[in-house]
């Protein structure tokens, strides 16, 4: 999986980062995108494209194309949703009576 696949508010580890490409690799790297580093996706942006993510304390915005470079194993999927049980309590009789 690459970076760019993560859902927003997924948590991921780096495994590797554009090998192919050593020059834009050296460049991720002093962003902190380096293997090992854990990273979160924060945001996508309404047309998908940069990702906000968050690297320790820094944030960083990376085009989807440089993220999908970036292999990674997530940590944490992202986007749970929890609903909410609505308790209705049920009356053994009604509180009125129709005639």
């Amino acid at each position: 999986m690459n970076l760019a696949e993560v859902l927003p508010e997924g948590r991921c580890r780096i495994i590797s980062a554009a090998e192919e490409h050593r020059d834009f690799q050296s460049r991720l790297y002093a962003l902190g995108l380096y293997p090992g580093a854990q990273v979160d996706v924060l945001h996508i942006a309404p047309l998908g494209d940069p990702l906000q993510v968050r690297i320790g304390h820094t944030l960083l915005s990376i085009r989807r194309q440089e993220a999908s470079m970036v292999e990674v194993e997530v940590v944490d999927e992202g986007l749970h949703f929890e609903l909410p049980v609505l308790e209705i309590p049920i009356a053994a009789k009604p509180p009125y009576s129709m005639h």
